[in-house]
C-alpha cells in the first residue's frame, strides 16, 4: 500500500523508514475504519488533521472489473493515508486535494468504478461513523462519483438511530395524541403539524402546500396546540417534535 512519503514524515521520530511508516499508518487507518481509534491512532493520524480531510472510498463496478488494490500501488503527488477494506480501496486525504487525488489515481478508468467522497472532518475520532455512511452511500448509490449529501447523511443517521435504539416510548406523545384525533376525525392533524414545522411555521408556504387559506391553517395549528396539548413558540418543543416526525416517518 502506497502512500506520500509527506504524509508521514514527521508523524513519528522512530519511524526507520518510509515504507515503516506508510504500513503503521495504514494499519492504524484500517483499525480506525474497523471501529478502533486507539491512542496511537490519535497521535499519529491526528497528528496530521490540522486542516479538513475528507474519505475517499473507491469499489469497482462489476466482480470483472478489475480490483480496486491496484489504486493502492500507484503513486500520487497528493499527501493520504490508505488502507483496503474487503473490496473498497479507503483513502484519506487533504479536502482540497480530492479532486487532485482521484484524477491521479483513477483518471480514465474511473467508469470503472463507483467512488463516493465524505464530508471535510478535523477529528480523528470521527471515521469510524464517517466510514459508515460512506460505505452506505457506496452500497445504495448509481452515479460513479458521489460526493455524500446532507440526505444521504439524515438517511443514514435515520437507519443508524433506529437500528440501536427502541424509539418506541422515546417519540413526543403529541404524535399519538393526533394520530388517534385523525383516526376519529377523519382529519390531517398530524400531517398539518409536520409539514408546518418543515417550512419553518411559514403560515402562507404552508397554506399553500396543504391547499389551505391561511386563517383556515392558522386555526387548524390553534387546534392543533390544544388538541396535543404542546406550545409551539418553544424552540426546545418543537425540536424534539421535528426529531420524533423524522423518525417516526
Amino acid at each position: 500500500m502506497e502512500q506520500m512519503s509527506k504524509a508521514s514524515s514527521g508523524l513519528s521520530g522512530t519511524a526507520t523508514s518510509d515504507l515503516q511508516d506508510s504500513a503503521m499508518l495504514s494499519s492504524l487507518f484500517s483499525q480506525c475504519l474497523d471501529g478502533t481509534v486507539s491512542e496511537e491512532a490519535e497521535l499519529l493520524l491526528g497528528g496530521i488533521l490540522e486542516r479538513p480531510w475528507g474519505l475517499i472510498a473507491i469499489a469497482a463496478r462489476s466482480p470483472r472489473q478489475h480490483g480496486v488494490d491496484k489504486i493502492m500501488l500507484k503513486r500520487s503527488p497528493v499527501e493520504h493515508v490508505s488502507a483496503m477494506h474487503g473490496d473498497q480501496a479507503v483513502i484519506m486525504v487533504p479536502y482540497a486535494q480530492i479532486d487532485h487525488f482521484v484524477e491521479e489515481a483513477v483518471g480514465k478508468e474511473a467508469e470503472n468504478y463507483r467512488i463516493v467522497v465524505s464530508f471535510p472532518f478535523n477529528d480523528i475520532s470521527g471515521i469510524p461513523q464517517l466510514y459508515g455512511l460512506v460505505a452506505h452511500c457506496l452500497a445504495t448509490g448509481t452515479h460513479s462519483y458521489e460526493v455524500i449529501s446532507q440526505g444521504k447523511a439524515l438517511e443514514y443517521l435515520k437507519h443508524s438511530i433506529l437500528d440501536s435504539v427502541k424509539v418506541c416510548g422515546l417519540l413526543h406523545p403529541a404524535l399519538e395524541k393526533l394520530r388517534a384525533y385523525d383516526r376519529s376525525n377523519q382529519s390531517d392533524m398530524l400531517k398539518t403539524l409536520k409539514v408546518y414545522l418543515e417550512n419553518d411555521r411559514n403560515a402562507q408556504r404552508c397554506a399553500n402546500l396543504l391547499y389551505l387559506h391561511r386563517n383556515s391553517l392558522q386555526y387548524r395549528v390553534r387546534r392543533i396546540q390544544e388538541i396535543a396539548d404542546i406550545n409551539l413558540d418553544d424552540p426546545n418543543e418543537r425540536a424534539f417534535l421535528r426529531l420524533s416526525l423524522f423518525l417516526d416517518d
